[in-house]
């Protein structure tokens, strides 16, 4: 089957642990339902794990008819940091000599069989996934990056809200452009004039820019001299918008027109889904978000199904005595260290700043941003303290992707909101920024959704397992406490 001219995108939305991934990976191991899949996951851990999964449901008969896309697990640290490197500035080809030469270098050295064997293997199914004609198991990122040959063949499903990922928003020092640029020849005007003029704005001020649309061989071209490359071009080059921030808040706000070496570029970048047709898994997608992103602004078709609510047998608990925010936690260390005392077993889920390294090192704390969609949390207490708290640069940046439109005079604050659980106090834009709150609204959904589920309250063996939140922003089924 041909889906060229298919543009449907199908959002399934259920809450977590109905099974969602346990459905396709179960469909995975027929042999009519094989061939033409492509299966995206948010991370490549993420994508192991179903990987590892339907190796483990596989018939004789389906043996070779599903494939993963290759990574670097448990290569050394050495080589490692040379692969993400070129991976990270995009020179795929550069990537692709560098293991040649390191397997040709190191082939009868015994202490390199392990590296040798990862790498030849990711060289081998590297292109092994280019024409590959049965179901590929990938990373969201990944998916975006496959042959027109592999496309014209598959539908694509997407375990996972994928907005995040069509919609990119990066932040790269500026020292690293800055020293970049010498090294540079066609693209060294088109990225300073971007840099300049971020350069020349006020802190937090998000510019509209010219996207440039490269070919890979063209920007292999103008990086081949890839060790003094230490940033990704093609980003800045095809970037839609552009903003300078610093990761010392107040500097922004004493001296708004200032420079510091700890400056950054916040760039913005649209990833086209595939045109073929896009099924998405999802408990936390905003149903309105896609129907305004994908299918006001990227003229997609888009099909909305949503799966029965199932009550959770295990116990949400909500303490809402403070706000937990990084400010609150900062002012008064006594609080979390009242939670660690209360949860001295369970995983506490919290900003990276905040993470105790013992407690990390033993596995009782975890950064909140760092937590994988797999299912390996079933069953465990958890303990999430605090709210996401991205910069107003991507709540900014989202609404002119979405909607198309820049309010740099929007800043949010302390203020009693309300939604459909309860009133609370919360850091939001004020009502005339209907998109903004939106934005805002669903980041801390789909974070405080995603952890939540990683508990699995709803599958019946479960009923003991108990999710603390921390966090003033009220959540459904929760029983709140002081």
């Amino acid at each position: 089957m041909r889906y060229r001219h298919q543009n449907k995108v199908i959002l399934v939305k259920g809450g977590c642990g109905l099974g969602k991934s346990s459905a396709y990976a179960d469909l995975l191991t027929k042999n009519e339902w094989l061939d033409d899949k492509i299966i995206a996951l948010p991370t490549n851990k993420a994508k192991r794990h179903i990987f590892e999964v339907i190796n483990q449901k596989k018939t004789k008969d389906t043996t070779n008819k599903f494939m993963m896309t290759p990574d670097f697990e448990k290569l050394s640290s050495e080589v490692y940091k040379e692969v993400d490197r070129l991976q990270k500035i995009g020179a795929y080809e550069q990537l692709k000599c560098y293991i040649e030469n390191y397997v040709f270098k190191y082939a009868t050295d015994e202490n390199k069989v392990k590296n040798i064997l990862i790498l030849n293997n990711y060289l081998k199914d590297n292109e092994r996934v280019k024409d590959f004609a049965n179901a590929i198991i990938t990373t969201h990122t990944r998916a975006f990056y496959l042959t027109d040959k592999v496309y014209d063949t598959h539908s694509v499903i997407y375990d996972e809200d994928i907005l995040n990922e069509a919609i990119k928003i990066i932040e790269i020092p500026i020292k690293a452009i800055e020293e970049t640029l010498p090294n540079l020849k066609e693209s060294k005007m088109i990225i300073q004039e971007k840099l300049e003029l971020a350069i020349n704005n006020k802190y937090r001020q998000v510019i509209p820019v010219e996207s440039h649309v490269w070919y890979q061989d063209k920007i292999e071209a103008e990086i081949k001299e890839s060790k003094k490359i230490y940033c990704n071009i093609n980003d800045l080059l095809r970037c839609k918008a552009i903003a300078r921030s610093n990761k010392f808040f107040a500097k922004t706000l004493s001296n708004p027109n200032g420079r510091d070496e700890d400056d950054t570029l916040w760039i913005l970048v649209e990833n086209t889904l595939p045109y073929r047709k896009s099924l998405v898994l999802s408990a936390t997608a905003d149903i309105q978000l896609y129907k305004d992103y994908f299918e006001k602004k990227c003229k997609r078709k888009l099909e909305i199904k949503e799966t029965p609510k199932v009550e959770n047998v295990g116990t949400i608990i909500q303490h809402y005595s403070y706000t937990y925010s990084k400010d609150c936690l900062r002012k008064n260390p006594e609080i979390l260290e009242t939670i660690r005392e209360e949860h001295k077993e369970d995983l506490i889920i919290l900003p990276k700043e905040f993470l105790d390294r013992g407690r990390k090192a033993n596995g009782l704390e975890i950064e909140m941003g760092k937590l994988e969609s797999i299912d390996e949390l079933k069953g465990t207490n958890l303990v999430i303290v605090g709210l996401p708290n991205r910069s107003e640069i991507y709540h900014k940046m989202m609404e002119y992707a979405i909607y198309g439109v820049i309010h740099n005079e929007a800043n949010m604050r302390n203020a009693w909101e309300e939604n459909e659980f309860g009133k609370f106090q919360f850091f939001n834009y004020p009502e005339k920024y209907a998109n903004l709150r939106r934005i805002r609204f669903w980041e801390c959904e789909e974070t405080l959704n995603q952890l939540i589920g990683r508990a699995r309250l709803v599958l019946p063996e479960n009923y003991q397992t108990i999710v603390h939140i921390y966090a003033k922003y009220p959540v459904e089924n929760a029983i709140y406490m002081p």
